[in-house]
């Protein structure tokens, strides 16, 4: 029993260290996207960071299945109003990048 123990000990160490990996990559991937559309749009990421809201199993466009993650951020505009955003991503694509309507400076 306790050489089962010690084998399985490492096998859940790996796994949580993929999910963590996995989910380190995404965040990566949902924050690249966000900075190149506030710079395309000349918006200001605020604080430059994402904020974790939901992991689902969602399917591709094409029927596979895949993890989905949604992002909130905050942007501005002009720099006097904070406005909130989301992105949300399919495995490790972008599925949608929404900004929440706001004041074009």
């Amino acid at each position: 029993m306790l050489t089962l123990d010690l084998l399985l000990i490492p096998l859940l160490l790996a796994l949580v260290w993929l999910a963590w990996a996995s989910q380190q990559r995404a965040k990566n991937l949902a924050l690249m996207q966000v900075r190149k559309r506030c710079a395309s749009e000349s918006l200001q990421l605020l604080d430059d960071t994402l904020v974790f809201e939901k992991l689902w199993l969602g399917r591709y466009i094409n029927g596979g299945v895949c993890i989905k993650r949604r992002y909130q951020f905050e942007f501005s505009s002009t720099g006097e109003h904070r406005y909130q955003g989301q992105v949300t991503l399919a495995g490790q694509r972008l599925a949608a990048l929404q900004l929440a309507p706001h004041h074009i400076g």
